[in-house]
């Protein structure tokens, strides 16, 4: 396949990825899907699967059984109605999709991540003598604020968090030639999967510039825009402002407002 042939099916595959993780909840239609990217159903489906590693069927399930998993985790609401949630008409046809891919029941999964209860002593040690808590210092205070829209262009790392340094490093290279970097700059890191929900080598994080100025679609890249988002921040923390500090495996570069989920491939080689 040609470079720029290559940068072009990318692009594509961004704007259908974009619209997945935007409407999960939708019925998505394979011909709907395959016209977003401007292909036919059938060189779509082995496109999507060349460059996401798997197929669209396997995307939009593992996007929604993951979603499931943190709602039994963190939710208290029926496993059918999760499972409903999740476009799955019956809870049997749940189960076996959810044990398949966590290789334990729903219900399960469900109790294994319940709280423990508290003991009246505040400690679960039955022999403490030699146990000495650590000292984490101050609790850290959280506040949600709202963060207005702003558009950003970003890189997509997929993979442990630990290695998301090399991807900031590559945008600060790219950005940096392009008068992105300097005083007041902003930057976001936006932390999409839960690594004890998501494989390791599925994880999203995107590492984001704000500008200002119009962002043009080229090869590779995308522009669109998002609501307002909540976020929690240290009460300390300036919301979006921080230096241009580089801090791995990445797959590309776009153009978004900040708020909402999005995927690319590869560097653009322009805004």
């Amino acid at each position: 396949m040609k470079r720029t042939t290559e940068q072009d099916y990318y692009e594509r595959i961004i704007r259908t990825l974009v619209y997945i993780q935007q409407h999960l909840d939708a019925d998505l239609d394979l011909d709907q899907l395959a016209a977003i990217a401007n292909f036919s159903r059938f060189h779509f489906h082995r496109v999507f699967h060349g460059l996401v590693g798997e197929s669209l069927q396997q995307h939009i399930r593992r996007l929604r059984l993951e979603r499931a998993a943190q709602g039994l985790k963190h939710g208290s609401e029926p496993v059918i109605q999760i499972a409903l949630q999740a476009g799955f008409e019956t809870h049997e046809a749940f189960t076996r999709a959810f044990k398949a891919m966590f290789e334990t029941s729903p219900s399960d999964y469900r109790a294994a991540h319940k709280p423990a209860p508290e003991s009246l002593s505040g400690t679960h040690f039955d022999d403490v003598k030699d146990f000495h808590p650590p000292d984490y210092g101050d609790p850290l205070q959280v506040e949600v604020k709202e963060i207005p829209p702003m558009r950003v262009i970003f890189l997509r790392h997929v993979g442990p968090y630990s290695e998301v340094g090399a991807t900031w490093a590559r945008l600060m290279s790219w950005a940096g030639p392009r008068g992105l970097l300097g005083p007041g700059m902003k930057t976001i890191g936006i932390v999409q999967d839960d690594p004890a929900v998501t494989a390791a080598d599925k994880i999203r994080y995107d590492a984001c510039v704000v500008v200002t100025r119009p962002c043009r679609r080229k090869v590779n890249s995308a522009c669109w825009s998002c609501p307002a988002a909540a976020m929690p921040l240290p009460r300390t923390a300036a919301p979006t402002k921080s230096s241009a500090k580089p801090t791995s495996a990445s797959t590309g570069l776009g153009c978004r407002r900040a708020g909402t989920n999005s995927v690319t491939r590869q560097p653009s080689s322009s805004i």
